[in-house]
């Protein structure tokens, strides 16, 4: 890893401290850990679980549509998928979404011409700041149900699990839940979480790579909205591409970045 500069652990250093489990970027390298993800997706899903594999900011391309990014993606020993999405925005995490994530996960699972039934069981899980369904309960597991036959289970093994964050007692989950809301490692119930996110906010190592992931997000940020000018420029005033960039003076030796990145926001 590059060695931080004085001025972006200056920076950065403050907002990180600022951070719990229930911010993104952080999030995203805590539960680069097995161990971390086996143990949230355990608690959740109340059975001992054996994560194999685990990706964070994992991304699923839709050539068709809309592509979404995971915030964790996790396999477990017997082939299930899990997605879990931290939300803090109410309206991000809509029962259309679950429905979006989990047919984009299928979509993405299955080879051309393979037999359906080789759909692995899928979790969609969201941990939300809020209570979203209103029902003042700390879980919710949401599944298909035939109304016919008295609500017996659909059996698609397509799950959706709401767990609020704000819910937290002296129950597993709700001290997972508030754990996820803890800026103070030392003030957390589960060791497994505080070693990681204390890792991750006071060691010099830690802070480093989380100094450069949040430059990163800033200058991917900043990219992002010179991108959206280029194709404003090009669509008003029918330029191409590197006519529209000369508009906005980017440098010769940036174009190339930028012409790729016009390629992947089609």
């Amino acid at each position: 890893m590059a060695k931080i500069s004085e001025g972006l652990m200056a920076k950065y250093k403050p907002l990180i401290q600022e951070f719990s489990l229930m911010d993104d970027t952080f999030m995203s390298k805590v539960f680069e850990d097995k161990e971390c993800a086996e143990l949230v997706l355990s608690v959740i899903i109340g059975k001992k679980l054996k994560v194999i594999n685990v990706k964070t900011q994992y991304g699923i391309e839709n050539l068709h549509g809309r592509s979404i990014r995971l915030d964790i993606r996790a396999v477990d020993e017997n082939g299930n998928l899990y997605d879990i999405e931290i939300e803090n925005d109410q309206k991000r995490a809509t029962p259309k979404r679950g429905r979006f994530n989990i047919s984009v996960m299928d979509a993405d699972t299955l080879d051309k011409n393979e037999p359906w039934n080789n759909l692995p069981e899928t979790y969609m899980i969201f941990i939300t700041r809020d209570d979203v369904l209103g029902g003042n309960k700390p879980i919710y597991h949401i599944d298909r149900t035939i109304k016919e036959l008295n609500h017996q289970l659909f059996g698609d093994e397509a799950h959706i699990i709401y767990v609020p964050s704000k819910m937290q007692d002296d129950t597993e989950l709700g001290k997972l839940m508030h754990d996820f809301n803890c800026k103070d490692p030392s003030e957390m119930y589960n060791k497994t979480l505080a070693e990681r996110t204390g890792y991750f906010k006071n060691s010099e190592e830690g802070v480093s790579a989380m100094c450069a992931i949040m430059e990163q997000v800033r200058l991917d940020g900043e990219r992002e909205a010179i991108v959206n000018c280029i194709k404003r420029i090009i669509f008003n005033k029918n330029l191409s591409p590197e006519k529209a960039m000369e508009e906005l003076y980017i440098p010769k030796e940036e174009q190339d970045i930028y012409i790729e990145l016009l390629k992947k926001s089609r």
